[in-house]
């Protein structure tokens, strides 16, 4: 029973370290090329979504009357709509 649960854990270890790490990275490499560096050419339009309201006191939200949506292209024999803007 000692011998299995050696067995055992030496298997979880290698694929808990060495598999995930390398599946991760490579996925990461992956989607990056796949999607043309999204992560660098949108950093810019990030930040300003993150901290572009900071400064901005005391001024009054618009009521949004209806939402914009995006069409998902791509998507075969379906149409998704996807809520752009948030009321």
């Amino acid at each position: 029973m000692d011998m299995f649960v050696k067995m055992v854990n030496s298997a979880n270890t290698f694929l808990w370290n060495v598999i995930l790490i390398l599946l991760l990275c490579g996925t990461g490499v992956y989607y990056t090329f796949r999607l043309k560096f999204v992560q660098i050419r949108e950093f810019t339009q990030g930040l300003k979504q993150v901290f572009g309201g900071i400064g901005k006191k005391n001024e009054k939200k618009e009521r949004c009357e209806s939402h914009w949506l995006l069409k998902v292209k791509n998507i075969p024999r379906k149409c998704f709509w996807i809520c752009t803007k948030q009321c």
